[in-house]
C-alpha cells in the first residue's frame, strides 16, 4: 500500500513539474496545454500570437526550418521575456553621458530656426485675418451656389504693391487648434490682391468647393468657432521689391517639433529627428539604445533563438 502511495505522489509531482513548453517550436501546442500557460501568463497569449505568424509567414522554406529544429519554446520564450534590471540600468546610464545633453542642443536649434522664420517671415509686412462671410443661394432650388470670404489685409510697414496668400480651415474638434504644415495643397485656397495699397482694405474671395458646403449660412463668429482658419502669405510686392516664402526653407523636421508643441504625443520623434540631422547621426534613443545592448546580451545566451524571433522582422516573400 506504501508503494502504490509513493506512485501516485511520484506522479503527480511528476505531472505538476512536467514543462508544456519543452515542445519543438514547430509543434504546436495543444489546447490543453495552451490554457495551462495562459493561466500562469496572460501575456503568453501575445507570444504564442508571435510564434504562429513567425512560423506560417515567416519560416517559408524547408532550409530555413531546419536551422531551427533543435529549439524549443521554451528557450524562445525565455528570449522573448528575458529581463536584466541591472544592465538595463546600466545602458541607460551609458546613454545618459553619452546623449544626455543634446536635448539642450535641440532647443538651441530650433531657438536658431524660429529667430531665421522670424528675420524672412512675410507676417511682418501684412497681417490677414477673417472679416466677412456670406452665403449666396439659387433663387428656385434653395441650394448653395457660393460662400464668399472676406479677408480684412492691413499693411504693417508700407504701401503693399501685390499679395498673394492661402488659407485652409480645419476643424478644431480635429486640430486640436495646431496648424498642421502638412496640409494637402488640394485643401488650401489662393487669393491674389494685385492693387496697390497703404491702408487697411478688405478683399473677398470665393470659398474653394471642399469648404462650401460647410461654412454655408455661418457667420463669422460660428466659423471661427469652429473652425481654424490658417493663414499663409505666399509672396508680397513691397517697395517694388519681391519677397517671397520660399526664400528660406524651414526644415521640415523643425516644423514639425514647432506643431507638436510641449505636450504634442510627437515631440520626442522629431526631437530625435533634429538630433540625428542635425547633431549626430549616429545618435540612438534611449529605448533603442537600452534594448540593443539587451539584445547583444541575449544573443550571447541564445543566438539561435534571437534569429529566430528576429524572422518576425523579414518579409514573408523572401
Amino acid at each position: 500500500m506504501d508503494r502504490i502511495l509513493f506512485f501516485i505522489i511520484a506522479l503527480l509531482l511528476f505531472s505538476s513539474c512536467k514543462d508544456n513548453l519543452n515542445k519543438p517550436i514547430f509543434e504546436p501546442l495543444t489546447l490543453e496545454e495552451l490554457s495551462k500557460e495562459l493561466k500562469r501568463d496572460s501575456s503568453f497569449s501575445y507570444f504564442y500570437e508571435r510564434i504562429q505568424k513567425i512560423n506560417n509567414e515567416h519560416i517559408n522554406n524547408d532550409l530555413k526550418k531546419a536551422k531551427y529544429m533543435e529549439l524549443t519554446y521554451r528557450r524562445v520564450y525565455d528570449m522573448f521575456i528575458y529581463d536584466d534590471t541591472v544592465l538595463a540600468k546600466k545602458l541607460s546610464n551609458e546613454w545618459e553621458m553619452k546623449y544626455g545633453k543634446y536635448n539642450e542642443k535641440v532647443d538651441s536649434i530650433s531657438e536658431y530656426w524660429k529667430g531665421i522664420e522670424n528675420k524672412y517671415s512675410l507676417d511682418q509686412y501684412v497681417k490677414i485675418e477673417l472679416a466677412s462671410v456670406s452665403t449666396e443661394y439659387y433663387k428656385y432650388s434653395g441650394g448653395v451656389k457660393n460662400v464668399n470670404l472676406g479677408f480684412k489685409i492691413i499693411p504693417l510697414k508700407g504701401k503693399i504693391d501685390q499679395l498673394r496668400f492661402c488659407y485652409y480651415i480645419i476643424p478644431k474638434i480635429n486640430s486640436d487648434n495646431k496648424k498642421r504644415v502638412y496640409t494637402s495643397l488640394l485643401d488650401r485656397n489662393w487669393c491674389l490682391y494685385s492693387s496697390p495699397f497703404s491702408k487697411e482694405v478688405i478683399g473677398h474671395w470665393e470659398a474653394g468647393y471642399s469648404d462650401k458646403n460647410k461654412l454655408a449660412g455661418k457667420n463669422k463668429n460660428e466659423i471661427l468657432r469652429d473652425y481654424d482658419i490658417n493663414i499663409e502669405i505666399d509672396k508680397v510686392r513691397i517697395n517694388g521689391e519681391n519677397k517671397d516664402a520660399n526664400d528660406i526653407e524651414i526644415p521640415f523636421v523643425i516644423k514639425m517639433y514647432w506643431e507638436e508643441g510641449d505636450d504634442g504625443s510627437m515631440k520626442e520623434y522629431y526631437s530625435n529627428k533634429i538630433i540625428e540631422e542635425f547633431i549626430d547621426k549616429n545618435y540612438k534613443p534611449l529605448l533603442e539604445y537600452v534594448f540593443e545592448g539587451l539584445k547583444k546580451k541575449m544573443r550571447e545566451i541564445d543566438a539561435l533563438s534571437i534569429d529566430y524571433l528576429d524572422e518576425y522582422n523579414t518579409s514573408s516573400s523572401e
